[in-house]
């Protein structure tokens, strides 16, 4: 076996059905989110910034992630 080699994380179809279908009927809000992790299996020799988005940031503390 190849230990060296990584693969990204893919949901089945199956549970992304079963997982919208719970919101729907307990009522929960869906929200969509896009992460890009491939820099977090690979060093990095240069400086990253990452930002926050808005609609999470909590009034006066801004700093906070």
């Amino acid at each position: 076996m190849d230990f060296e080699e990584t693969f990204g994380s893919v949901a089945r179809q199956e549970i992304i059905r079963l997982v919208i279908s719970l919101a729907i009927r307990k009522i929960w809000t869906i929200q969509h989110m896009d992460v890009k992790s491939s820099f977090l299996n690979e060093y990095i020799n240069k400086e990253v910034y990452v930002s926050q988005p808005q609609v999470f940031e909590v009034s006066k503390k801004e700093d906070h992630v």
